[in-house]
């Protein structure tokens, strides 16, 4: 479909979710019409059209703004989610038999031709993202599907897989939807899963690499409300710590260096970002850390010479500051090296008057 045509559509599609969120919802209450409205619109609308795998190929930073970030053009997929959960908030009843059906139906075609049929389990993880509602959120009823068992029977198997490579767009989704319910998988769980998600960090596509980094990142931020013990109160605590990852953040650091030095990647903000927050966790130390201080010595330096991504540049500062602190503070012997590798870099800044770096320098 042409742009314009894909537009009328997305809009054609907001004008039935504001009925769906109105008074005059009962229009679609009966199962006739709900089956319609999900089977000729709100599934076609999720599977991936030839557009968007143009666009994850030829245009990955377009792809990530529109798929997660919610940009200013609507997708038809974001709008199909909406339609949906605008479906659900007067009949989740309703719309939960349907989509558990479909996305049943859909597994059970990728189960029969595995190669050619991936994006029926894309649309299926989709579907599930769509009306799956998270923690705290109002509204009770028949569950979409069984989480637990959605998660370890079509999720894991894909961070697990030894072709971890292929399906690119799968792949993506699936870490996506990690992304999404980070809060509810169990810690345990999580730091199990962690390895294979790590592998991501360096796959060939931009969108896999960037997801799996906002994942850890993302993860690295969960607090929990935690009871204080003999008071009325409580506080909020990180539920990652830096014993938790540790074991882990070597192989995270490299990867994430090794994906900082792909052609497209190089100033990628969402793998710096990733970088700045397990510094700012882990625990790092002897030669580990010299190395780590000059690879971003010789990123800054790199970018002085043209600084056009300000997000890339202001995680890139904070990742400088993450080592200096979490090593600074363990061991302050450390202080000279990093003023050694340091200066020569904000000298430049300050000599050649790199308007964009001076606040940081």
């Amino acid at each position: 479909a042409s742009p314009s045509r894909a537009q009328l559509a997305v809009t054609a599609i907001r004008f039935l979710t504001t009925v769906a969120e109105s008074v005059h919802h009962a229009l679609f209450g009966s199962p006739e019409a709900m089956k319609q409205i999900c089977d000729s619109v709100v599934v076609p609308n999720l599977r991936l059209r030839d557009e968007d795998e143009e666009l994850f190929e030829g245009n990955w930073v377009e792809y990530v703004r529109r798929d997660s970030e919610g940009s200013d053009a609507d997708t038809l997929r974001r709008a199909a989610c909406r339609l949906l959960r605008g479906l659900a908030a007067n009949y989740r009843d309703q719309v939960a038999a349907l989509v558990s059906a479909q996305v049943q139906q859909m597994l059970a075609a990728y189960a029969a031709d595995r190669a050619n049929n991936w994006k029926e389990k894309d649309a299926a993880i989709y579907l599930v993202i769509a009306v799956i509602q998270k923690p705290g959120a109002t509204g009770g009823g028949t569950p979409v599907v069984d989480m637990e068992s959605f998660f370890t029977s079509v999720i894991v198997p894909e961070l697990q897989a030894p072709d971890w490579q292929s399906e690119p767009m799968l792949k993506a989704t699936v870490l996506r939807f990690l992304k999404e319910f980070r809060d509810q998988i169990p810690k345990a769980t999580a730091l199990a899963l962690l390895p294979g998600v790590v592998r991501f960090l360096t796959h060939e596509s931009n969108v896999v690499h960037s997801y799996a980094a906002t994942f850890i990142e993302n993860l690295l931020m969960i607090k929990d409300v935690v009871p204080v013990p003999g008071l009325n109160t409580v506080t909020r605590s990180q539920r990652y710590v830096a014993a938790d990852i540790n074991p882990f953040a070597p192989q995270i650091i490299q990867n994430l260096s090794t994906a900082l030095s792909l052609p497209d990647s190089q100033e990628n903000p969402y793998l710096m970002k990733c970088l700045m927050r397990v510094l700012g966790v882990a625990n790092i130390a002897g030669q580990f850390v010299h190395e780590i201080t000059a690879r971003l010595v010789g990123i800054l330096m790199e970018v002085c010479n043209n600084p056009k991504n300000p997000d890339f540049n202001h995680y890139l500062f904070e990742a400088l500051s993450a080592v200096i602190g979490r090593t600074g503070e363990q061991d302050p012997t450390l202080l000279p090296a990093f003023e050694a590798s340091l200066f020569p870099v904000l000298q430049r800044i300050l000599v050649e008057d790199i308007a964009e770096f001076w606040p940081y320098a």
